[in-house]
């Protein structure tokens, strides 16, 4: 069986930026081909929207490599995602939707997600596997 891991917002910054942690992480998946790395699309509009030129390009590239998938935001998953910031009484914001897909993403496949803010996510869905970023 296939597993995988949800990158978060802060997990694509690192990535772009070159930080160790995820390039490994994005290695591992791409060399054993047994993990999917699946990035919700509004984490990558929020990602893409804070990079320089430079960061834009690795995460276009990043896009490319077989085992990253971008999750879309259909109408369910708007209205799911929305709920878990209702319940959470999180104003919404950019950020806080971003962290509600990714939440959201994390749970109906039962992966971890990559992140240095775990409280955000958390706050969300307490039952979230979290893989904390150093």
């Amino acid at each position: 069986m296939i597993g995988g891991r949800v990158l978060d917002t802060s997990a694509l910054a690192d990535y772009a930026s070159g930080r160790a942690y995820v390039q490994s992480v994005v290695g591992a998946a791409q060399r054993t081909g047994s993990v999917v790395l699946a990035i919700p699309a509004t984490v990558l509009m929020e990602a893409r929207g804070n990079a320089t030129d430079v960061s834009r390009k690795v995460l276009t590239d990043l896009l490319t490599y077989p085992p990253v998938v971008v999750i879309e935001l259909t109408t369910t998953t708007a209205m799911r995602a929305g709920d878990l910031l209702a319940r959470a009484q999180t104003p919404p914001s950019a950020s806080a939707m971003s962290a509600a897909h990714v939440a959201f993403t994390a749970r109906v496949r039962s992966w971890p997600v990559v992140t240095s803010e775990p409280e955000r996510l958390l706050a969300l869905d307490a039952a979230l596997e979290i893989e904390r970023m150093p």
